[in-house]
């Protein structure tokens, strides 16, 4: 299921363009209300294994192995507009990521009232820069919404900034600095 929110009067016209939109069609009613037993922030690498620019994604890590998937994706007729997808799957992440960032749960939340948090703070409204590229800052607020709502340890998105700036001296190409940043509308 793809939500939209559409304008409701002329002035939110310019709005209308900017628009929210989620991808649920993946998003099993059975993993809503599974707790979240820790939060993966992975980088997977869009072409080259070695030398590539990361995709960065968010996995909410539940029962076994399985995990929810929260992605945002350029897309829309600008090739920039963000598309929250939100798919569950059966492993705790890509097996293609190699960047990795494990965050402990501190305080118990279910699939549910993470995709609420994201949804309750306009994640879900997230345009790429000109070069397509903002999935990384994406999920650096994440963990910093995370963090504030006490669900993941305080410098949580510290210890992301720190393990991204290391690796970015080893692999220039795949951690390009200083960050890209999208825009949240």
């Amino acid at each position: 299921m793809i939500r939209r929110e559409y304008a409701s009067s002329a002035q939110e016209e310019k709005s209308y363009a900017m628009a929210s939109t989620t991808f649920t069609r993946l998003y099993a009613a059975s993993d809503k209300h599974q707790v979240v037993k820790t939060i993966i922030v992975a980088g997977s690498p869009t072409t080259d294994p070695n030398s590539s620019l990361l995709h960065w994604r968010i996995f909410a890590t539940t029962s076994g192995s399985k995990s929810v998937l929260f992605d945002v994706i350029p897309g829309g007729s600008d090739g920039r507009t963000g598309v929250l997808t939100v798919v569950s799957k059966q492993y705790a992440y890509s097996k293609s990521a190699t960047g990795i960032c494990v965050f402990n749960i501190v305080n118990e939340i279910t699939v549910q009232q993470l995709f609420d948090l994201m949804l309750q703070k306009g994640r879900d409204r997230y345009s790429y820069d000109d070069t397509g590229s903002g999935c990384r800052y994406w999920c650096t607020v994440i963990l910093g919404d995370l963090e504030a709502a006490a669900i993941i340890e305080v410098g949580s998105q510290n210890s992301f900034l720190q393990y991204v700036a290391a690796h970015a001296v080893i692999n220039p190409a795949a951690y390009p600095m200083p960050v890209r940043k999208g825009q949240f509308y």
